[in-house]
């Protein structure tokens, strides 16, 4: 939550200091930046989570080998961000920045490491702490650049030295693993830890383009500002589903080794967590649909009104990537990476095509409802794979009631609406605590299961 916190507060010194074109700009390079960044990991994080979870004595080896697997996937990476701005046409000053925010793809890539350990010795904490510095280093530099009336390439810097500052805090939290006695490469490992990792990386990036290519279609067929009004809602929606990855970065080595060892705790951990997940991201949406006009003036400032319906459009797609995040993870798992490949290409063709169809007619507002479309797309046939793959029907008892305490706490929002914001939320935060607890929605041991589970390894 204090990240969440961190990243809006740093997210509206720079939209504010900008201003809707220059913020713009600022987004479409880290958009475009997203694209290569994705080619840094392609899939190989998770594979690599996945086979370290099942046995974790070729953590060391694994981890010096990372090392040079990512370094070279950077290079590739950078040369190609490089190549992809003298292609297109942008404007000179756009590609300097570019050029600059590619640097950050090696510190990046090599931070990953870091959080591939994390993750498979459950070591959350470690990951929060690299975090929680990048976060600072970034808010801190950013303030001292608008302090010393900075501009854009300055913002870049700021981003570049906050990359840095993380992957050195990764690198020094895991030390003490990477001190292990090394065995040979078994190169008939990486061979198939590459062979799965492929259509998932293909997947991951069809994911980021669709996510990404509304912002580079809004630039070419609008204009910047459109671009600063749409991102100014989609950063928004970004750091709201930083949530539900913690959350299930916690589970997912759990998930490989349930699928492997005992199926019936993997099909009640998907419930348990799908239940927690409809719980929270309902009552999210309407939240933020209902205060969406106060949190854009609160975080942006009266320049960025426009973004207003914007946001209240993509929190409905925050709804349902709380969900489609699970199955995600759950995909990689059950190792249905091909499958999940074909989804998401498929849902990459479909936004562009509804983008170009809506964009010209409704600008940011129509790449806005593409968002939300694309993600039921996702939704639907992701979860029709991994019923059929476990043989098993996820219950849908929970979703009745998280509407109906969602309209309720709606009324609450609504009628409180005279108050200031943060009194607001309150009010709304702690009616729909006691509407849970009234309605015992989530019984005290699941909530102490999953304290334990991300805390100490424990199984459930």
């Amino acid at each position: 939550m204090f990240h969440l916190l961190l990243s809006i507060v740093t997210l509206a010194m720079i939209a504010r200091y900008l201003g809707v074109e220059d913020y713009g700009k600022f987004s479409l390079i880290f958009v475009v930046l997203s694209f290569f960044i994705i080619l840094t990991d392609f899939g190989i994080n998770d594979i690599v989570v996945r086979e370290l979870s099942k046995d974790k004595s070729r953590i060391p080896r694994m981890m010096y080998d990372l090392f040079l697997l990512k370094f070279l996937l950077s290079l590739g990476a950078i040369g190609l961000s490089i190549l992809f701005i003298f292609i297109f046409n942008y404007s000179i000053e756009i590609r300097s920045l570019l050029a600059w925010a590619s640097l950050s793809l090696l510190f990046i890539s090599w931070g990953s490491i870091g959080t591939i350990l994390f993750r498979v010795n459950l070591w959350m904490e470690r990951s929060a702490i690299a975090n929680m510095a990048k976060d600072f280093a970034l808010l801190f530099s950013v303030y001292g650049v608008i302090f010393f009336k900075g501009h854009l390439l300055h913002l870049i810097w700021a981003s570049l030295f906050a990359h840095l500052v993380n992957f050195g805090f990764n690198f020094f939290l895991m030390r003490d693993v990477m001190k292990g006695s090394l065995t040979p490469r078994d190169l008939t490992l990486w061979r198939g830890v590459i062979r799965s990792a492929f259509p998932l990386g293909l997947a991951y990036l069809a994911v980021t383009l669709y996510a990404g290519i509304d912002t580079v279609l809004l630039d070419r067929m609008v204009g910047e500002s459109a671009v600063g009004y749409y991102n100014a809602a989609y950063k928004f929606v970004y750091q709201a589903i930083v949530l539900p990855i913690a959350f299930v970065n916690s589970l997912f080595p759990f998930m490989s080794e349930y699928w492997h060892h005992d199926q019936e705790k993997l099909k009640r951990l998907i419930q348990k967590a799908y239940d927690f997940m409809v719980l929270i991201a309902i009552p999210f949406g309407v939240a933020v649909t209902i205060t969406a006009p106060k949190l854009i003036l609160l975080i942006y400032g009266d320049q960025y009104t426009p973004s207003i319906l914007s946001l209240q459009i993509l929190i409905w797609a925050v709804v349902l990537m709380f969900q489609t995040i699970i199955f995600g993870y759950m995909m990689v798992a059950l190792d249905q990476q091909r499958k999940s490949m074909v989804v998401d290409l498929c849902a990459l063709g479909l936004n562009i095509g509804l983008n170009l169809i809506l964009i010209p007619s409704l600008s940011f507002i129509g790449a806005s409802i593409t968002t939300v479309i694309t993600e039921l797309f996702v939704f639907i046939p992701t979860l029709y794979i991994i019923q059929k793959r476990l043989n098993f029907s996820l219950s849908l008892r929970k979703l009745p009631k998280s509407f109906f305490i969602s309209g309720l706490c709606a009324l609450l929002l609504i009628l409180s609406d005279s108050l200031h914001l943060f009194i607001q939320l309150a009010i709304g935060i702690g009616g729909y605590a006691f509407l849970i607890y009234l309605f015992k929605l989530v019984p005290k041991e699941d909530l102490q299961l999953f304290w334990q589970k991300t805390r100490s390894g424990r199984t459930l």
